[in-house]
């Protein structure tokens, strides 16, 4: 596998995912790799798959927090 994405990746500039703990991070880090796996995504698009499916996840964390639908 790729270099697995960084906490700092993740959260780049983005101002919603600033407050999240290191450790909410990676665990969707962890959730997104899963995900990257079992959908067998090519070296190539890994790890920026992993990336946008982790602030996806977070998004949602975050969208549910504030009184989501």
């Amino acid at each position: 596998m790729a270099e697995t994405p960084t906490i700092v990746d993740v959260k780049s500039d983005y101002k919603i995912f600033q407050s999240f703990s290191d450790g909410h991070i990676t665990e969707r880090i962890n959730d997104a790799i899963a995900k990257a796996q079992h959908d067998q995504i090519s070296d190539d698009a890994l790890a920026r798959g992993i990336i946008s499916w982790t602030r996806h996840l977070l998004y949602t964390d975050w969208f549910m927090n504030y009184g989501g639908v």
